[in-house]
């Protein structure tokens, strides 16, 4: 809802003006019809939003307001064209009530009112002064693929999770149902989305009710939504879309398009988005449809799993610009750092990091579920990811520790509450504890070789640990990927040689160092294990640079 820079006015005049709140005295009835019957649009700030078209309007009063016209099928431009057809009228009127069912909300416009203005129906709302998530996107971009920070995605994710959550909330819930970049909006007119994003913080705003729908009608989808009246195949925008919103043969589809669970999906996928700079399904910088998600984006979303999460600290090459465009997270580094004994490596703070962005992946990806049974509500999502933000700094200090995280609940006043104790579900965690065990694994190896040789081998068989002792000392620097893992074979077949050479000095027969090969390859093969898994983890964790480098 920007406005352009050549301003055009054009006098409008409201006939049938019905205020959105009647009062009680007839006089300031009368009085409300005056203050809207008349109205100057700014044309250079029309914009078309689904079957409708919005503009700037000022009143005699100077107020600044939003005016929704609906489109006439043969009217692309909402010039004047043929009369609205029944169908089209109720749903417009439908969405006029669903939205000012959610008055009060700060995170919905608040509506003046009802009428006609040129033979066309028109909503009058309060007009929301920012820019849509998709704008501010660029002025939130901290790394040239275009992602915000994972600590502002985090914070943007709860404030977004928290409005719908008031939807639901609601003595009469509704579902907006096309949740995307381009329908929330970022309020600027009490700070700019730049302090919005240092203050961890944002006011945002829910635009475009046009496919929304009452969850209690849900049976009576088709007659409540402005898209399904209208015919037209519109829905939701595919990209952040679930799948029960892209298909028509499922059983029971009109029911499923009731659930809050669309809105979850959706929100979830913009988080996606603005923390990897790619929706959840098909490609960078596609985000159109088909193109983005194939000829089936419903057998897409149903049968693929999401791209893998890749956020702004995966790249330890381009972490330092990365940083001088998060003042926040660079501080937590630094404070962090302070208490320990050497100053970390880039890789060890992108390690660090990745490991806290992980919660974020952690708290998003259940909501993609491609069944609505198996998401979360947005309450609870709203809450996961409450914590991340509110632990962020602190837990980049027990990453660089090498501590474990503090993804714990926490209600809204910093008081544990009965789900305090559950943990976040991570990705990371898993291949934390894969580490753990490909450790303990061979360890145990180890110790059984030397156990079932020490009786005929005595002191050499102590000699078969150097290569698991050798690579132990190496694998320190694991976290830095293939050089460590060349290292690491290195220190084994040095291990290995050095093992013979003992053997042989030990017992003075170079048959019997012979003898003990078998032994001697099954702690190579111990040795290896915990370096093989560390890299495999680490990929995982890290795609490769020329992957993370390709541009949006």
């Amino acid at each position: 809802m920007g406005q352009g820079s050549a301003p055009r006015s054009r006098l409008l005049r409201v006939s049938g003006f019905e205020p959105a709140y009647l009062p009680d005295d007839p006089s300031a009835k009368a009085e409300l019809r005056r203050r809207y019957s008349v109205l100057f649009a700014d044309e250079s700030t029309r914009r078309r939003g689904g079957l409708g078209s919005v503009c700037l309007v000022t009143n005699a009063y100077g107020e600044k307001l939003a005016l929704k016209s609906l489109l006439p099928q043969g009217a692309p431009n909402g010039t004047p064209g043929p009369a609205v057809d029944d169908a089209r009228l109720t749903a417009f009127r439908a969405e006029y009530d669903a939205q000012r069912s959610l008055a009060g909300l700060p995170c919905v416009p608040s509506p003046c009112g009802w009428g006609m203005v040129e033979g066309l129906p028109v909503i009058l709302m309060e007009w929301v002064e920012g820019v849509t998530l998709g704008a501010a996107r660029a002025e939130l971009a901290i790394d040239d693929e275009g992602r915000v920070s994972p600590l502002v995605a985090a914070a943007l994710g709860r404030d977004l999770f928290s409005a719908l959550a008031d939807l639901s909330a609601e003595d009469v819930p509704v579902v907006h149902r096309d949740v995307s970049p381009a329908n929330v909006m970022v309020r600027t007119s009490q700070r700019t989305v730049a302090q919005q994003a240092d203050d961890g913080a944002f006011d945002l705003c829910l635009i475009d009710f046009g496919s929304a729908v009452a969850p209690v009608c849900a049976a009576d989808a088709r007659a409540g939504s402005l898209t399904q009246a209208g015919a037209l195949v519109r829905w939701a925008t595919p990209d952040y879309a679930p799948p029960e919103m892209l298909t028509d043969d499922v059983p029971g589809v009109a029911d499923l398009r009731g659930s809050a669970a669309i809105d979850v999906y959706a929100a979830a996928s913009v988080v996606f988005d603005l923390a990897c700079a790619r929706p959840p399904f098909g490609q960078r910088g596609e985000r159109g449809l088909p193109s983005g998600l194939g000829a089936s984006p419903y057998r897409t979303k149903m049968d693929c799993t999401p791209a893998p999460v890749v956020m702004a600290h995966a790249e330890t090459a381009c972490l330092d610009a990365v940083l001088a465009r998060e003042p926040a997270v660079a501080e937590a580094l630094a404070a962090a750092a302070v208490d320990l004994p050497e100053a970390p490596s880039a890789s060890d703070c992108s390690h660090a990091l990745a490991q806290v962005d992980d919660q974020v992946a952690a708290a998003i990806l259940p909501c993609l579920a491609p069944s609505q049974q198996d998401r979360p509500v947005a309450a609870e999502v709203r809450d996961r990811l409450a914590v991340v933000a509110a632990r962020y700094g602190e837990n980049v200090g027990h990453a660089l520790r090498k501590e474990p995280l503090e993804p714990r609940w926490e209600g809204p006043s910093g008081s544990q509450d009965a789900r305090d104790a559950m943990p976040l579900a991570s990705p990371l965690a898993a291949r934390r504890s894969l580490r753990v065990v490909a450790l303990a694994c061979s360890v145990a190896m180890t110790a059984a070789v030397c156990a079932l040789s020490a009786s005929h081998l005595g002191f050499a068989a102590l000699c078969l640990a150097l290569p698991l002792a050798w690579v132990l000392l190496l694998r320190g620097g694991h976290r830095q990927g293939a050089p460590a893992l060349a290292r690491g074979c290195a220190g084994i077949a040095l291990g290995v040689a050095l093992a013979l050479v003992a053997l042989a000095a030990c017992l003075g027969t170079p048959a019997l160092a012979t003898s003990a090969a078998p032994a001697l390859l099954a702690v190579c093969a111990a040795a290896w294990l915990p370096i093989a898994v560390d890299y495999a983890t680490l990929t995982a964790e890290a795609p490769t640079q020329t992957t993370a480098k390709r541009k949006v």
